[in-house]
């Protein structure tokens, strides 16, 4: 099966490899249990250090002492704005899970993109929260975004040009990503060609080692699919950057594996989508059940239209395409690594 390769993302092997000095440097590597090699540490990812020393860890401290972004039960916490966060943060504190959003957009437009979304993103995410509460919010009252910005929401680096990544605590990103597409289209200040082609929702982050993905799974498939109702479904997967996790087809085997018999493939047609979204060292887990319904999350494409095309497997846009005996999509991204 040939690879796609998205225009939005496109770049030759050359490219990518054309200084593998400068990769290296920039590559966080991880260790067979899925551990950075050489990466920070969170506990004192921000914190001053002497030049060359090494913690207890045997980490690097980072020089000048910023807030750092924390998971939903430290919500209190506030955060460096305009500081992207280490890649091998999004994984390595498995105590203090990441989870957010991907933005699929142009290369080198990854910070323009979070830019242009973060706004919007605070003021959906209170709005969301105030509906799901209950509670009205009055006429004339302005949203205090800049304090939900800087509380709620953290960039990391991905690793991979033309994708861009928000961190969001205290919330599901699948279930407030629903509520924010419907927002997309009403509001009258969203423009109509958006620089952010795709909005994934990335529920959990684990390190991209297959064994660390599996069981990463096994738990997010027992709460979708314990049931005894037979569910029709399908696997999703995309891969960037990762050099540990390129046989797309044992993968996918693999995760379909792990879903119990009585439930059935089904590409044209599915429930449940697992959506796994691979970009350099990190795998994001999500199952989706509006993908299709919402223009396959191609925010441009949701926003231009008013009624929705039904998905068909035969369907020859540049979308994941589907692998024979297996039900699972998957899709190659041959991209630049972006720099820290």
């Amino acid at each position: 099966m040939a690879d796609i390769v998205p225009e939005a993302v496109a770049a030759t092997e050359s490219e990518e490899s054309s200084n593998p000095k400068k990769r290296q440097r920039e590559e966080d590597d991880i260790d067979e249990d899925g551990n950075p090699i050489g990466g920070g540490n969170p506990e004192t990812e921000g914190t001053a250090g002497a030049s060359g020393s090494l913690d207890e860890n045997g980490f690097r401290p980072r020089p000048n002492k910023l807030p750092r972004f924390t998971s939903p039960e430290h919500e209190g916490d506030l955060i460096a704005k305009r500081r992207v966060m280490k890649h091998s943060n999004l994984f390595i504190d498995r105590t203090k899970p990441v989870s957010g959003i991907l933005l699929c957009c142009q290369q080198a437009q990854e910070m323009q993109a979070v830019s242009k979304m973060l706004p919007m993103f605070a003021k959906y995410l209170y709005m969301y929260e105030k509906e799901k509460s209950g509670e009205a919010i009055p006429v004339g009252f302005k949203i205090p975004l800049k304090e939900i910005q800087d509380t709620r929401f953290a960039p990391y680096n991905t690793g991979v040009k033309g994708l861009g990544f928000l961190a969001i605590n205290n919330v599901v990103p699948s279930d407030f990503l629903k509520y924010a597409f419907e927002k997309f289209r009403q509001d009258k200040s969203m423009p109509r060609k958006s620089k952010v082609e795709r909005v994934l929702p990335c529920d959990t982050i684990v390190a991209g080692r297959m064994h660390v993905l599996t069981e990463a799974l096994k738990p997010i498939i027992q709460t979708h699919f314990g049931g005894l109702k037979p569910i029709r479904y399908c696997v999703m997967l995309r891969t960037r950057n990762n050099p540990y996790l390129e046989d797309k087809d044992s993968i996918v085997r693999d995760v379909a594996a792990l879903v119990p018999p009585r439930h059935i493939v089904d590409l044209k047609n599915p429930e449940l989508i697992i959506l796994i979204e691979i970009f350099k060292s990190a795998a994001a887990i999500t199952v989706l059940d509006y993908y299709f319904k919402l223009n396959k999350l191609n925010l441009n494409l949701y926003i231009n239209t008013t009624d929705f095309k039904p998905h068909d497997a035969s369907d020859t846009s540049p979308e994941p395409t589907s692998v024979a005996a297996t039900a699972v999509q998957t899709e190659t991204e041959t991209v630049a690594p972006a720099s820290n």
